[in-house]
């Protein structure tokens, strides 16, 4: 896989341009063989050739589909939206090309970021799913097409197919990315973000963003481990990873109170509810939205604007909750995913593990658990409070350079 810092220093040394980079990048996105791309820029070469001096000059990116690329089509992933170019860039993917990154092109991803992403195969094993509805980004890290991938998490849409595909991702603090440029399917929870092939990839890209650099994380960290209602849909080689590092760390143990179990129902509620507002312009084209969109519309159509205001009251109260037990530790530890990626046939893997932290808008990361081979991996999500988020990528790094459990893989660049 592709590593930002390892980019980055061979334009520095002068061992690549970033205009080579890009090129090389474009020939990789047109061999793919696990559905991760929508349209290619076949300009991203030329583009790259005039920000060599920049700090991200060399590195290569794909945006998921729901994000405007100038000169390219925005589909999110639907049938029904228009398809002609783009005139300009969504403010996230200027902001990228002006720190000297290569938008090589689009990933896929499903109608509306709602349900399976059609084609979409795991790179690792393509019998495999590679999740979704960042599936596309998740493939172009994993496959080694770009180093670095503009994701969104509504609900697991960044943690899960990172996790399945063996590589890290991160999903920031609600609201601390720009959206424009970007259409609104739930705006209550929709959240951009990253994907790449490790946290340290991860960290000097938001370091750079910003413009600031990590402090040393903490050589005992405090952290909680949180099991959470949905604990025991998950296999028992993550359960035991995941209470075996818990231990190696010298965690305690985070319950969450049972007034929270609805927290499930209440994403499911905004989600849909939100989602038919936002297409509602579209409706005249019903018939073409997949068969997931309709139904989603429907569920929110038919939910009465009581239980939508239960749910958002709900979600507030989670979320007082959640920051208030994040500050006192320095990161809680939890899956990713109820195990790795299941096969194609039996979908597209559950986001719950997720549900959560994403409904508390804090930041979380997904790094990869130690497999054996022939298995597919598991993923370690780390959980920090609200506006922590360079930490929580300081700290999956160290973890993954000096793994505290034999359960963390270790990061293995190349």
């Amino acid at each position: 896989m592709l590593r930002v810092d390892q980019q980055r220093e061979a334009v520095r040394t002068g061992a690549a341009t970033a205009a080579s980079l890009a090129y090389d990048a474009l020939q990789r996105a047109r061999a793919d063989a696990y559905g991760a791309w929508v349209s290619l820029d076949d300009n991203a070469a030329e583009l790259a050739a005039q920000r060599d001096r920049q700090p991200l000059a060399g590195v290569t990116v794909g945006v998921k589909d729901l994000f405007s690329v100038a000169g390219l089509p925005r589909l999110a992933g639907s049938r029904v939206t228009p398809n002609g170019p783009s005139d300009r860039d969504a403010e996230l993917v200027a902001r990228l090309r002006g720190l000297g990154a290569a938008v090589v092109g689009t990933t896929s991803m499903p109608e509306f970021a709602f349900g399976p992403t059609p084609g979409a195969r795991n790179p690792l094993d393509p019998r495999h799913t590679p999740g979704s509805s960042s599936a596309g980004s998740a493939i172009a890290v994993a496959a080694g097409q770009v180093a670095v991938a503009v994701a969104t998490q509504t609900n697991g849409s960044i943690i899960r197919p990172s996790a399945f595909c063996g590589v890290a991702g991160f999903k920031p603090t609600q609201g601390t990315m720009p959206t424009d440029g970007m259409p609104p399917m739930v705006p209550t929870l929709d959240q951009p973000g990253f994907i790449a092939a490790d946290a340290g990839s991860l960290l000097s890209l938001w370091s750079l963003w910003h413009d600031v650099e990590a402090d040393t994380p903490p050589a005992r960290p405090a952290i909680a481990l949180v099991r959470s209602r949905r604990w025991d849909a998950c296999d028992a080689v993550t359960r035991t990873a995941l209470e075996e590092i818990s231990q190696a760390a010298g965690g305690t143990e985070l319950e969450i109170p049972a007034e929270f179990d609805d927290a499930w129902g209440w994403t499911m509620t905004i989600i849909t509810v939100e989602l038919a507002r936002n297409v509602a312009g579209l409706a005249d084209r019903f018939e073409d939205f997949s068969a997931p969109i309709q139904e989603a519309i429907r569920t929110g159509e038919a939910t009465s604007p009581t239980t939508y205001a239960d749910a958002l009251a709900g979600r507030e109260a989670w979320q007082a909750w959640a920051q208030s037990h994040l500050d006192g530790v320095d990161v809680i530890v939890t899956p990713a995913a109820p195990g790795p990626a299941p096969l194609l046939e039996q979908g597209s893997g559950s986001p719950d593990l997720c549900t959560l932290w994403s409904l508390a808008g804090v930041p979380s990361v997904t790094i990869p658990l130690r497999h054996r081979d022939g298995e597919l991996p598991r993923g370690l999500q780390i959980v920090a409070a609200a506006g922590r988020d360079l930490d929580l990528l300081a700290l999956a790094r160290h973890w993954q350079q000096d793994p505290i459990s034999h359960h963390i893989a270790p990061d293995a660049a190349e």
